[in-house]
């Protein structure tokens, strides 16, 4: 390869990988215009709750994200992503470490987590990475009792909690 060859490929790689991250803020903070845009128009998403189109897969990320859900509180933790690339079309799987917690202590619902695998095909479409076809592959899954919290003992801390949407302390000006 030569070195305009080898700038192209890290630049691939470098945006499907942006892309796989924005996914997961996405999803995590409930911005459904950002999940969007990981998504190029026509693409298919099987989750296996869900197989279909983008739009239908909104509808699961309104259902599993929304206010009225009872899961507020999860992590999209993307690991060993292997990209292999050909062209303008890119066969990706990233491991997926996805812990979720109830929206609402008390509330009888298990703390779970999901580990599992997404397998893409990420396309290149007018000088634009994304998703063109996920598969979602659940190799394991763990429930348990809700826990206490560790700061529910910190007297006087003034602990920062995330936030399942745009509350979260991630769109606030961070002092320089």
């Amino acid at each position: 390869m030569n070195t305009a060859q080898i700038v192209e490929e890290l630049w691939a790689r470098e945006q499907i990988r942006d892309c796989l991250y924005r996914y997961s803020r996405g999803i995590d903070r409930y911005d459904v215009d950002l999940v969007r845009s990981c998504y190029h128009p026509g693409a298919v998403d099987e989750h296996g709750v869900f197989n279909g189109d983008l739009e239908g897969f909104v509808g699961l990320v309104h259902e599993f994200r929304g206010p009225g859900s009872d899961y507020g509180l999860m992590q999209h933790v993307i690991t060993n992503t292997l990209i292999e690339r050909d062209g303008d079309v890119a066969h990706v799987e990233s491991y997926l470490y996805n812990p979720l917690v109830s929206r609402q202590a008390g509330a009888g619902l298990p703390d779970i987590l999901v580990g599992g695998r997404f397998i893409d095909r990420f396309e290149n479409r007018d000088g634009r990475w994304a998703i063109a076809h996920r598969r979602l592959v659940y190799d394991y899954c763990r429930m348990d009792p809700p826990t206490a919290k560790m700061w529910e003992q910190w007297t006087g801390a003034q602990v920062l909690f995330g936030q399942p949407d745009r509350t979260d302390p991630l769109y606030e000006a961070v002092p320089r």
